[in-house]
């Protein structure tokens, strides 16, 4: 269950890598041109996401400053195990905040998931090195529309993301569960402790 976490963790880093440090630095040309991310800037983002045990595929990746940045039908794929994708997201939105001299923590205003597959667990590998530091980002809002993961589905998901160097904090989660009678409503927290490699979390509803 670790694995799918440092997965999911490294997955985050590289996103916000980009968004925070890449992007910010191309976004004036891009919006000009109306184009997307250049193939170049694009390999590089996918080798950033990839390491020994997985592959990272972004079919495309687009800016504007209405939107923000967007990466279309996201995959990551494992290394030397042939087999569907391990996690694939429809489109990821960052919502940047390009206000001069505000601090890289709190550049993030929002993520938008849509359509996230997670069919499995990661197979067995072998333990690979430890995390990279997180960067330190400010709370700001998470929402993912359609999920499937390990074949629990959710029509809506919201929640409050915070991180630390060794620390993801994930509060006021609402999830809502497809229901044909009625709304079905979750509401939870769940903290990963990075360097005492521990999930702790609470659910009720």
């Amino acid at each position: 269950m670790w694995r799918l976490f440092k997965i999911i963790v490294s997955i985050l880093k590289g996103l916000l890598w980009l968004a925070v440090v890449l992007l910010v630095a191309c976004m004036a040309v891009l919006y000009l041109l109306e184009r997307g991310l250049p193939a170049p800037l694009l390999h590089r983002l996918e080798s950033a996401l990839s390491n020994e045990d997985r592959f990272v595929r972004i079919e495309r990746a687009t800016f504007s400053l209405k939107r923000g940045i967007q990466f279309h039908r996201v995959k990551a794929f494992p290394k030397r195990v042939a087999g569907q994708a391990l996690v694939s997201v429809d489109e990821i939105t960052v919502d940047l905040a390009l206000s001069p001299g505000l601090d890289a923590s709190k550049r993030i205003r929002g993520v938008t998931l849509k359509q996230v597959v997670l069919p499995d667990l990661p197979p067995e590998q072998e333990e690979s090195q430890e995390l990279p530091e997180l960067p330190v980002l400010a709370p700001f809002p998470l929402r993912v529309k359609q999920a499937d993961i390990l074949g629990i589905k959710a029509d809506y998901l919201t929640a409050t993301v915070a991180t630390s160097a060794t620390r993801v904090d994930v509060t006021e989660v609402v999830v809502y569960l497809p229901n044909p009678s009625f709304k079905l409503k979750v509401d939870g927290q769940v903290t990963i402790d990075l360097q005492a490699q521990r999930v702790y979390g609470r659910a009720q509803g």
